[in-house]
């Protein structure tokens, strides 16, 4: 018995000291998840997860260490009015420990070994000359409507 929980418990710890990740598509529930477990800091983390994402049988992944150009069909799209007045982008954007940093992944380093990054699919809103929005998760109800 103690041998049962001692081996629990040693694969709860490695758990805890390895990089996660996820990618959330159009809905709000993760399509992939991935653990990072040998982590060298020094690697970006757009590298790291690269890496990590093309070994993931359930993703179709297109991209590199500075970001995702296509995942399981979901691919960066932009709209124009007539006008040109507004632009309606969509791509892929990330996160750290729920934060979205304001630069490429390639240019962005993990600052603990127990960090998550979530990709998600995500809406960019311009109108008149300045960007209104950036990064709103595509399944933001309020950013639906507002838009």
């Amino acid at each position: 018995m103690k041998k049962i929980l001692v081996l629990i418990l040693l694969s709860l710890g490695l758990n805890l000291h390895a990089i996660t990740w996820d990618v959330v598509g159009k809905g709000k529930n993760p399509i992939a998840r991935g653990t990072i477990l040998d982590t060298d800091l020094a690697q970006s983390a757009g590298a790291l997860v690269e890496s990590s994402m093309r070994q993931s049988p359930l993703l179709n992944f297109d991209g590199d260490e500075t970001g995702i150009g296509q995942l399981n069909g979901l691919k960066s799209e932009t709209t124009f009015s007539t006008e040109e007045k507004w632009v309606k982008a969509y791509g892929w954007c990330y996160s750290i420990n729920g934060i979205v940093p304001n630069d490429y992944a390639h240019k962005v380093f993990f600052n603990a070994i127990t960090d998550h990054l979530r990709w998600f699919y995500a809406y960019a809103y311009y109108f008149d000359g300045k960007w209104l929005a950036m990064c709103i998760p595509y399944n933001d109800p309020v950013f639906q409507k507002a838009f």
